[in-house]
């Protein structure tokens, strides 16, 4: 039984355009996968719904991508630790601020 040419052109058409929306939507989804403002522009305007919960996937990317710390983080008021002297990393009583000592070099001449 042979078919006809004509028969098989819907078919091909049909195949072929599933082929082309899976493509589509995969390199939709990677973009926006790699760039977090994609993933903003996706998902509209948030002010209206009362913000975005930020142990999201979309709130996590959205933090990594600003690239740089805010004005909040470095407020005066906002110190690491209170202890005077106290590593950054580590604020118990009994810790030992670790400080950083390369030695004595030509450059330096052990004024360190």
């Amino acid at each position: 039984m042979a078919t006809h040419p004509s028969a098989l052109t819907p078919l091909f058409l049909a195949i072929l355009l599933l082929i082309a929306s899976t493509v589509v939507a995969t390199s939709l989804f990677a973009t926006s996968e790699t760039n977090p403002a994609m993933l903003y522009v996706a998902a509209g305007d948030l002010t209206g719904i009362g913000g975005f919960d930020l142990n999201s996937t979309f709130g996590r990317r959205l933090l990594q991508s600003q690239g740089y710390v805010s004005y909040d983080a470095l407020q005066g008021d906002r110190v690491p630790c209170s202890r005077r002297s106290a590593s950054y990393y580590n604020c118990r009583p009994d810790a030992q601020a670790n400080h950083y000592d390369r030695g004595c070099s030509a450059i330096t001449q052990c004024r360190r």
